[in-house]
């Protein structure tokens, strides 16, 4: 755990990353200015396989990048970045979320192969702060896909599955498109969308798909690689004490047993200290949708207005 000191107003203890082969590396804080409290986030970020294409499903690959932060052993929070005297190098974009919880990163022309990118630099919008304040700064990077804009179909195959999407006044094995983020009306008839009622699940079959709710029509970014367990012990230990009990995975409501079992390598010893893994790229396991819609959300929080596939 390294600490740097500025000036004797902040004393910064910086973590690293990993995950799904994404590093982040030689983490340092620069250019503090205390009169408008902000100081760049400087490191490095790698990741494989990285790719543009601007032909086809002109599609791209993208880091999405955020910190953390806590004072004097406090609780977590997300850090507010800007996208003003942020840098990312020659070759690449940087898009941060217009509520400053994170920023995408990427290539800004067609090409493939690994990134290296050094000494990427994030304005932290850090606060009132005082010289007796300790505060430590983690730095996560998951790996994103970028999906543009466009219709598709849904539903509408030969297959037994519950509960099925097809196109309404057809068979149940014909399709139905998704053309817009127009309000959609659910009925069986010509041009609206229908599904089958398989179980108790299926549905009243009626009402309205607002233009509010998002149908995947419009451009999204989704996450490239399922949750991993190092990803999971970001979000876990960063959370109260409280708040892991509610989502320990050693205990009886998820594997019960507070080792390697089935794969799943998360060990909790309660109380303050942090949960570890053994098997840190390794798909995580033993969680409820309630555990996973938090800890995703939690990870990629941003506003609405920039939308996500998770």
């Amino acid at each position: 755990m390294k600490k740097i000191i500025f000036a004797l107003l902040i004393a910064l203890a910086i973590l690293t990353s990993k995950a799904n082969n994404i590093t982040v590396s030689n983490i340092s804080l620069e250019n503090l200015n205390q009169g408008s409290s902000w100081v760049h986030v400087e490191f490095d970020l790698g990741w494989q396989n990285s790719w543009r294409i601007s032909s086809g499903p002109s599609n791209y690959d993208a880091a999405w990048v955020f910190i953390k932060f806590r004072k004097n052993n406090g609780s977590w929070k997300h850090a507010s970045i800007s996208q003003a005297n942020s840098t990312v190098p020659a070759g690449n974009t940087l898009d941060v979320t217009s509520d400053g919880m994170g920023a995408f990163i990427y290539r800004d022309a067609d090409g493939s192969g690994n990134m290296n990118l050094q000494n990427i630099q994030l304005r932290w919008n850090f606060g009132s702060t005082s010289t007796d304040d300790i505060i430590d700064v983690q730095v996560f990077a998951i790996e994103m896909v970028y999906i543009p804009q466009g219709a598709f179909y849904v539903g509408g195959t030969n297959g037994t599955e519950a509960n099925k999407f097809y196109a309404g006044g057809f068979g149940t094995s014909s399709s139905f498109q998704i053309t817009s983020e127009n309000a959609l009306t659910i009925a069986n008839s010509s041009g609206n969308l229908y599904y089958t009622s398989d179980n108790g699940n299926g549905g009243d079959h009626l009402g309205t798909l607002a233009a509010s709710y998002p149908k995947g029509f419009n451009d999204f970014y989704c996450m490239k690689y399922e949750v991993t367990e190092s990803q999971w012990l970001g979000f876990f230990n960063s959370l109260t004490e409280i708040q892991k009990n509610n989502r320990d995975l050693t205990d009886a409501n998820h594997k019960n047993f507070n080792g390697a079992l089935s794969r799943n390598t998360i060990v909790w010893s309660g109380g303050t200290a942090d949960a570890t893994t053994t098997a840190p790229d390794r798909a995580l396991s033993y969680t409820s949708t309630a555990d996973r819609y938090e800890c995703l959300f939690r990870l990629v929080w941003f506003t609405t207005n920039d939308r996500i596939r998770i």
